[in-house]
């Protein structure tokens, strides 16, 4: 199982937003995920947990329910979606109206702990 969320550097040089296997790894306890591990470590946690959030919205899919269910914005049926890049993103069902990556980006908030086992 991982465990992703913002974690400041043991160095003290700042946030990334990271996973860490439950048992560590040969190279290491974490590793930056996402956008963090492309650059240097943020002074704030928000801004890592804001990186992140911008990566998995950066990977927006449609997704499709095999039952009806009520669109996250207005609740009319639907079977079909969008969600923030999988795996690690958040799916939500949306309506032909609302299905659009603005409407997903509103209802995508900062992440906290993720835990996946991919």
């Amino acid at each position: 199982m991982n465990y992703y969320e913002a974690r400041k550097m043991k160095d003290g040089s700042g946030w990334q937003f990271t996973g860490r296997n439950k048992r560590p790894r040969p190279d290491g306890e974490t590793w930056p995920v996402g956008y963090c591990a492309d650059h240097e470590p943020h002074a704030e946690r928000w801004e890592a947990e804001d990186c992140f959030r911008a990566y998995l919205l950066d990977g927006v899919q449609e997704e499709s329910y095999g039952d009806w269910t009520g669109c996250e914005i207005c609740g009319d049926p639907t079977k079909k979606g969008l969600t923030s890049r999988p795996p690690l993103g958040t799916g939500y069902p949306l309506c032909d109206d609302h299905r659009t990556p603005e409407y997903l980006s509103s209802l995508v908030k900062r992440p906290g702990m993720i835990v996946a086992s991919c």
